[in-house]
């Protein structure tokens, strides 16, 4: 089921929960009314008037939590929807083919030498990171346990900067999270 119809689903039922509430307000009211009748005239309006305050509030409550109830549950569904992307996108990155994986990880490991100064320090998670830390003369001093990416050290293992895809993604989160409810919800 797409999200539109959960989403329009939630809102239809939320709708129906409002129309029973009315439905139940309006007799409610009807029956205050008939034995505020059976009373003197101006006692009787003046229960009337209190029990349908009273009622309008409980109505304008109950509405109230039916709509954030149903704007809770959307968005619920919403994050689940995002997560699964999320699951996508690690897959994809997990899939990326050689070439294309060298591409990143390359453009990765030149921008970032720059600021790391002499003799940088290379952890690879992959096979291919090692052919591109040779070419740069990049020391290796291990692996990590990633889907892909490189954690790059200074010499004096002052500055570490940690490009691994889960990395990436951690820090990142947010901003992506933000773009694909963008390009999913509006």
């Amino acid at each position: 089921m797409s999200a539109e119809k959960l989403i329009q689903e939630i809102k239809n039922d939320s709708q129906q929960e409002i129309d029973k509430i009315n439905k139940e307000t309006e007799k409610k009211l009807k029956e205050i009314q008939k034995e505020a009748e059976k009373k003197a005239e101006q006692i009787a309006q003046k229960t009337f008037d209190q029990a349908k305050k009273q009622i309008e509030n409980k109505n304008r409550i109950k509405t109230s939590k039916a709509r954030h109830d149903s704007q809770r549950e959307i968005m619920k569904i919403k994050e689940q929807i995002i997560d699964e992307a999320f699951q996508k996108a690690i897959e994809k990155l997990k899939e990326l083919k050689s070439q294309e994986y060298q591409e990143i990880i390359n453009k990765i490991i030149t921008k970032t030498i720059k600021n790391l100064g002499k003799n940088p320090k290379i952890t690879v998670s992959r096979k291919e990171d090692e052919e591109i830390a040779k070419k740069h003369n990049i020391k290796i001093t291990g692996r990590t346990q990633s889907i892909g990416g490189v954690i790059l050290q200074s010499e004096d293992n002052k500055i570490t900067m940690n490009y691994t895809f889960e990395a990436i993604l951690k820090r990142e989160k947010e901003n992506i999270r933000i773009q694909i409810g963008n390009l999913l919800f509006s």
